[in-house]
């Protein structure tokens, strides 16, 4: 995020950050305060530690609930290991009050990575958990101070959204009003200059692209909106890899995230099933496609990329592989089967954004960019750029402190 003092002779910048493209919007937060710092790069192995709810806890083989906390590591080489401290049914507040924080501070070294994510059970209603926004910043300041105590760097992880829609529009349930625990955890961030991964941003434009009916099948597990299925929770945790590698692409934890390959769905008649979004997913993860045919349509079979049958079952498991995969859901009737519109597309080199003193934003991209936009926290667009080049600059000098996003497609 960007944060910038309104003066003359404004503050220079040093900071870099890296955007991740997807088929629907990159969001790059800017610094135009201060950079966000990270520990020095370290030869030793790393740590994330998590805390938060049962969105991110850890959940057994046979449980069809999965956690993004369990999923992580998925993300990160050999040399990072996740202790997934999370517990379903925990506020901020009652994380702490219940000693949960006490045997996790215990645990915490010096240059651990801790991500932090509460908000689900704040927000709620029972008595015990639910905290108001107050206290939810004074209770994520807490985690803030105690762990930096420690030499640990945290990390703010703002609430993931739930499957929750007024009609045809996502409603985003943690910024509104008394419930907006996205602005209080922003309100933390920037008094504090803690590192941010905005996952209720990130979540609301992925959900509102995929649309309620994809998410409740496909990202939420079946009669859930609140817990995630195995590829959901791989799909949030993908998120927060995102989120981690633009806080600083030269920080020792980004540079231990693996390549990430493409998994390209299709399907041989257009309109005949709801099928699995393409996406890019790092070699080992566990990958499920599922289809859901419509009334009256045949599903015969999944096809390989040489036209091989390796399934006839709706659901067809397998291990993501070191190289780009394809599938295809062949239906009765179908003809050549054409690709799902994916989740993400990987860059051939990942973009960049970049403030220079003089307050000049440059974006630069291997693919041209076609629209760049900066918005206000309420999502205001403040300032639009079509440069359809893969170049592109904004004079940022006028803007007043705050916080700003900018995305580009």
């Amino acid at each position: 995020m960007n944060n910038r003092a309104s003066t003359s002779q404004p503050k220079k910048i040093t900071a870099k950050r890296s955007l991740q493209k997807t088929s629907y919007l990159i969001v790059a937060a800017i610094s135009l305060l201060a950079a966000m710092t990270w520990a020095a790069v370290q030869a030793t192995a790393l740590r994330i530690i998590v805390i938060g709810d049962s969105t991110a806890s850890t959940y057994t083989a046979t449980d069809p609930l999965k956690g993004w906390g369990q999923e992580i590591g998925l993300f990160f080489s050999k040399n990072v290991t996740v202790i997934n401290k999370a517990i379903g049914g925990r506020s901020s507040r009652s994380f702490i009050e219940d000693g949960h924080w006490a045997t996790t501070l215990a645990l915490l070294q010096k240059g651990d990575y801790l991500l932090i994510s509460f908000g689900t059970n704040d927000r709620g209603t029972v008595a015990e958990r639910h905290t108001d926004t107050a206290g939810f910043r004074t209770y994520l300041t807490q985690y803030v101070t105690d762990s930096r105590a420690k030499g640990v760097i945290p990390v703010l992880v703002s609430t993931v959204n739930q499957n929750t829609w007024n009609g045809t529009i996502f409603s985003e349930g943690y910024t509104i009003g008394v419930n907006d625990y996205r602005g209080a955890m922003l309100r933390v961030v920037n008094a504090l200059n803690v590192p941010f991964v905005d996952l209720e941003k990130k979540t609301a434009t992925l959900f509102q692209s995929l649309g309620q009916s994809y998410c409740a099948n496909f990202i939420f597990s079946p009669g859930q909106s609140t817990h995630f299925q195995e590829m959901g929770a791989i799909n949030i945790a993908n998120l927060i890899a995102q989120g981690i590698q633009e806080l600083d692409t030269n920080a020792a934890l980004s540079g231990e995230l693996v390549p990430q390959y493409m998994l390209t769905v299709k399907s041989n008649k257009t309109g005949a099933a709801m099928v699995t979004a393409s996406g890019t997913y790092p070699s080992t993860a566990p990958i499920t496609l599922e289809v859901m045919p419509n009334t009256g349509e045949t599903f015969q079979q999944w096809q390989d990329a040489s036209g091989k049958s390796v399934s006839t079952d709706t659901l067809y498991k397998f291990t993501m592989a070191a190289a780009p995969v394809s599938y295809a859901a062949m239906f009765k009737g179908g003809t050549t089967a054409v690709s799902r519109a994916p989740l993400s597309i990987p860059l051939s080199k990942p973009a960049a954004v970049t403030l220079a003193s003089n307050g000049m934003l440059s974006i630069t991209s291997s693919d041209r960019v076609l629209q760049a936009r900066v918005t206000d926290l309420l999502g205001k667009v403040l300032a639009t750029l079509e440069p359809n080049n893969v170049h592109a600059t904004l004079n940022m000098h006028a803007f007043a402190h705050g916080v700003y996003f900018v995305s580009v497609s």
